[in-house]
């Protein structure tokens, strides 16, 4: 009898935690459909949130930078000047922003298979770090860096 006892009683407990997971997996996948759910990290297209920080100024001075993108995978500032290419010890990496839409995305050159890729660009450091105007990764949470902000791009040559 005790043994009958004791088995309707695990029957029982089973049945209880099944109820309690199905009910947290209800919660889960109604917090995921619910359409006003948003996360955390999501920074909004209007770069609005936790990637619109401070910069600072303009350098004030303008200069050239041959650039080379860095492939590296991850979200992080992937841009350094291309003379620091044999000396990763003194590479800087940067972001690079473009100062108005009429310009070319330098972020958007690296297709996954060119490299290296690689640009002169012309403009000015912001003098705190940052990310650039309208930075949205695709994913994770990249520190912050310097941005270059330039007002004129040359591509070259993709092999």
């Amino acid at each position: 009898m005790t043994h009958l006892l004791s088995a309707i009683f695990f029957l029982f407990s089973l049945s209880s935690c099944a109820d309690s997971a199905k009910t947290e997996e209800t919660e889960v996948k109604t917090q995921r459909t619910d359409t006003t759910f948003v996360p955390d990290n999501f920074a909004t297209r209007d770069d609005t949130g936790r990637f619109n920080i401070d910069k600072g100024n303009l350098s004030g001075h303008t200069m050239t930078l041959d650039v080379s993108f860095g492939a590296i995978s991850c979200t992080c500032a992937q841009w350094s000047e291309t003379k620091y290419a044999e000396y990763p010890g003194k590479r800087i990496q940067f972001y690079l922003e473009p100062a108005n839409t009429s310009l070319i995305n330098a972020d958007t050159l690296f297709d996954g298979n060119n490299l290296p890729v690689r640009v002169l660009v012309a403009g000015q450091f912001y003098s705190k770090d940052g990310y650039p105007k309208d930075y949205h990764p695709a994913k994770g949470s990249p520190d912050p860096a310097r941005v270059f902000r330039y007002t004129k791009i040359e591509v070259e040559a993709i092999r």
